[in-house]
């Protein structure tokens, strides 16, 4: 889920490590909440409306 929430944000590698996210793509195995929360924070903040299959696809 962390690649489909980097493409669907749009966000680049750099903006991420800017925003206190450098390791990313290491979050894909994680199963600790704490250490996924502060990528579902950015991607709660920045998907404001919910998610249409249509503009997923």
């Amino acid at each position: 889920m962390v690649p489909f929430f980097v493409m669907i944000t749009g966000l680049s590698h750099r903006e991420l490590k800017r925003r206190g996210l450098g390791s990313v793509y290491s979050l894909r195995r994680a199963r600790s909440r704490e250490k996924l929360r502060p990528l579902a924070e950015l991607a709660r903040s920045l998907l404001a409306h919910p998610l249409r299959l249509e503009t997923v696809l």
